[in-house]
């Protein structure tokens, strides 16, 4: 009689369990943790025009990096089969390795990770990329 208490229990626990840390997931966070000075190059590819924006200057690297580390976002629905229509913005080290990978579409919503995110805290630079993107356009960068 103890073994099915047991097993009782155990059946009632393990889903709650499972539950819980998928709804753990749903709470508010910041999703980048990058150090600007491990970035060497930001490649941004505007998903409108298909042109790439290649960042290397430090300032512009450190302003981006520190915005999107300091915001707090709230996962949403799942990004799977949706068109990428925004700036996939890629982080590369020293070596050209990949550090982080999203997609922002607005100033308030990214695609990272298989999910679309809200900037809860406050907006995502947008304007700034959007302007670094006409300046590399106009100067035929």
């Amino acid at each position: 009689m103890k073994t099915i208490k047991w097993m009782e229990r155990l059946f009632i626990a393990v889903p709650l369990l499972l539950l819980l840390l998928f709804a753990w997931t749903y709470l508010p966070n910041k999703i980048l943790d990058l150090e600007s000075a491990q970035i060497a190059e930001i490649e941004i590819l505007n998903g409108n025009s298909i042109k790439l924006i290649e960042i290397t200057e430090e300032s512009d690297i450190r302003y981006l990096v520190d915005d999107l580390n300091n915001i707090t976002f709230q996962k949403g629905v799942p990004s799977i089969g949706e068109k990428e229509f925004g700036y996939r913005t890629i982080f590369l080290d020293n070596e050209g390795e990949v550090m982080e990978d999203l997609v922002i579409h607005s100033s308030d919503t990214v695609k990272y990770q298989g999910f679309f995110y809200e900037a809860e805290t406050e907006a995502i630079a947008y304007d700034f990329i959007e302007e670094l993107a006409s300046d590399k356009t106009e100067s035929g960068d």
